[in-house]
């Protein structure tokens, strides 16, 4: 439950100096204190983001992806590899995925949301969601 999560800290240099990662609220826009933080720090935490039932159905798509990238031997995806682990039983896990919003309409349906828009901004003009590799 994102209630009882702790707050971590961040390590933001090499003399291992750490900040608390503020609980921020998405809102339609950045705050300056959000922008702030992000240029300072290169990260950004926003709570509430999602409804406990959008997490339920991007781990279930997630799950589904897993599942099915392992079933068909997958390596990478569009060309960027996937990490694949063990886990204690010694069956497969991805890590790492690569262009989960082109594999789920879940996914897609989420990173696409207008609720985004702030975010997105953060990465400048000239960025792109990268649903599809060129």
């Amino acid at each position: 439950m994102l209630s009882t999560m702790t707050t971590p800290t961040l390590r933001v240099d090499r003399n291992m100096t750490t900040v608390t990662i503020p609980d921020f609220t998405l809102g339609k826009t950045l705050t300056e204190e959000q922008a702030a933080f992000f240029d300072e720090h290169g990260c950004i935490r926003f709570r509430g983001v999602a409804t406990d039932a959008e997490v339920d159905t991007l781990r279930s798509a997630l799950d589904d992806l897993e599942q099915r990238f392992i079933a068909e031997g997958r390596t990478t995806v569009m060309g960027t590899p996937l990490r694949i682990g063990k886990k204690l039983d010694g069956s497969p896990f991805i890590q790492r995925y690569a262009f989960t919003s082109h594999y789920s309409p879940a996914f897609e349906q989420v990173v696409t949301s207008d609720r985004f828009e702030p975010v997105r901004a953060l990465c400048g003009a000239d960025a792109r969601l990268a649903q599809i590799e060129k």
